[in-house]
């Protein structure tokens, strides 16, 4: 009787202990994950596809929920950095050449090689300069979500009411100059400037556009020495004040808001205050949908005396080191910046696209009426180049070139003078951070 209650007790045992296993892996099965995506993407005309593909993703993925965790210019940059030091960083994030370097060296960022060697696209897939771009010290850090050659916006509308030719390839910095002085007006006739010929941006993607053309060089090829204090940087920097202390084609309000997240220089021309603006194809989508009182186009941009030159940025997303879910963070990442995302990204006119991808291409060349040149972002690429930023440079932007750059720009001295105080400071700069990247990679 003993022997029988036993081995009845025993069963009950075992089939609590089955329940128990099961309900424990349903548990398990059933919790939700959550992956944790900081950006700076909001969800207005450019980054709205975002936001579809991560609802898309998680309709695709049950259980697992997109956290977007946005900051925006250098907030976000200080707290990816404390995220990661405090171990409480976001399993994805947003990145930009100009940080890959010091990440990667920190061991904050998971290189991507193994996972992009079991897809169908790969490393070659890719334009060639883009390769160098999220390439460190042989591995991929972060998978493009489209690049930015940048052109000539411009009014023509406002180049009609003047009579003034429309730029083409065979513009030089003389012609930008005669039309910028053509349309800088006072239009209300009160003795104040309310139409100018030139809006643009200050920070270094916008000044090595110059510095490019006239055959100068911000750092060289080592990344190691800098060149901004050479003849043909100096020449290039003194022109850019020119457009605002001499010529006043360009609005001094520039100077103060020139930053890439401040849309007040970008306004200038989408409201029509000014004839000329340089940028890359973010803004299109915002473009296309708010400017509706003047016809616009794009133009190649001017080429100095060494021909045209133009920087190329691109912008992509990267997998934290600390993530615990490093396969589900990539199937994001592959929807997000793979053929599928760039596709989309192309569609809405945001991003051209990275991949040598046919039906992309096809999407950015025809999301919209305007501009009837965008075929340009392509033919730009034969003269783009990397920006040095991905050697470190952007790190002493703030703290030494941009107070002597405001300064410039505010007419308070000249190019040469303010290179020849702040050069050895941007060298000093400059050595230190490669001195601190050896460290940080032992």
């Amino acid at each position: 009787m003993f022997k029988r209650r036993a081995n009845t007790l025993n069963k009950i045992c075992i089939f609590l202990f089955i329940v128990i296993v099961v309900i424990s892996g349903c548990v398990k099965k059933d919790k939700k994950v959550v992956l944790r995506f900081a950006n700076w993407i909001t969800p207005g005309a450019s980054g709205r596809y975002i936001y579809d593909l991560i609802a898309e993703f998680e309709k695709t993925h049950p259980g697992v929920e997109i956290k977007s965790e946005f900051a925006s210019g250098q907030p976000y940059w200080r707290k990816l950095y404390t995220s990661h030091t405090s171990g409480n960083a976001p399993d994805i994030f947003c990145m930009v050449p100009s940080q890959l370097v010091r990440l990667s060296s920190k061991g904050m960022m998971l290189p991507l090689d193994e996972f992009l060697a079991k897809e169908e696209f790969g490393l070659n897939d890719y334009q060639p300069n883009i390769r160098k771009v999220i390439q460190f010290r042989e591995k991929v850090w972060m998978l493009p979500l489209g690049f930015h050659s940048f052109v000539l916006y411009y009014n023509k509308t406002m180049f009609d009411k003047e009579k003034i030719k429309y730029p083409d390839k065979n513009w030089g910095w003389s012609d930008f100059l005669d039309a910028a002085k053509k349309l800088t007006k006072d239009t209300n006739g009160d003795g104040r400037i309310d139409q100018y010929g030139f809006s643009s941006y200050l920070n270094i993607n916008y000044l090595s556009l110059w510095i490019y053309g006239n055959g100068g060089r911000i750092v060289d090829e080592s990344g190691k020495k800098v060149m901004l204090d050479h003849k043909e940087a100096i020449e290039a920097l003194q022109f850019i004040s020119d457009l605002i202390n001499k010529y006043k084609v360009v609005p001094r309000e520039a100077v103060t808001t020139g930053e890439m997240q401040s849309n007040v220089v970008q306004d200038y021309f989408a409201n029509g205050k000014a004839g000329m603006f340089i940028l890359g194809a973010w803004c299109i989508p915002r473009f296309r949908e708010e400017i509706k009182s003047f016809d616009w186009d794009i133009a190649p941009f001017p080429k100095g005396k060494a021909n045209r030159r133009c920087n190329l940025i691109n912008a992509g997303i990267s997998i934290s080191s600390q993530t615990k879910h490093s396969k589900l963070a990539w199937e994001f990442v592959k929807q997000i910046a793979g053929p599928v995302g760039v596709r989309l990204s192309a569609k809405a006119g945001q991003d051209i696209p990275a991949l040598n991808d046919k039906e992309a291409k096809h999407n950015f060349l025809t999301a919209g009426e305007k501009p009837k040149n965008i075929k340009l972002f392509f033919e730009a690429l034969e003269y783009s180049e990397p920006t040095p930023l991905k050697m470190g440079f952007e790190s002493n932007w703030d703290k030494y070139l941009k107070p002597g750059m405001e300064s410039l720009m505010l007419g308070n001295e000249s190019a040469e003078k303010m290179m020849k105080r702040i050069g050895p400071e941007l060298q000093k700069g400059l050595d230190e951070f490669w001195k601190d990247l050896e460290v940080e990679s032992r």
